[in-house]
Order: C-alpha cells, then structure tokens, then sequence
C-alpha cells in the first residue's frame, strides 16, 4: 500500500460494536499510538524556555 493510498482511505469511525479484541491486535494498537508522533517534545523545549526567561528576570 502506497501512503497516498493510506490518506485517501482514511475515516474517523463514529460507531463501535461490542467485540473483544485479540492481545496480538490490542499489542498492535498501542504500538502504534507509541510511534506516532506527538507534541511533548515541543513542549519541553518551551517550558526549558520558560524557565530559562524566569530565571533571568526573577527579582
């Protein structure tokens, strides 16, 4: 599958049916929520900012 495949298909799933999911698919699952990409790091360097202002104009 080709990314542009992946982009074009891509839904946001409103409905969800009461079914067990398998450990190999649930593993799969969090696996991915881990991989994707995610703001964190971002906000880290804004707070080391923050705190480096902070410091250089505390009274």
């Amino acid at each position: 599958m080709q990314f542009i495949d992946l982009v074009e298909k891509r839904q946001s799933d409103r409905k969800y049916i009461q079914k067990e999911i398998s450990d190999s698919d649930l593993y799969k699952i969090i696996e991915a929520a881990r991989l994707a990409p995610s703001a964190y790091y971002h906000r880290q360097k804004i707070r080391k900012s923050i705190d480096k202002i902070l410091r250089f104009n505390s009274y």
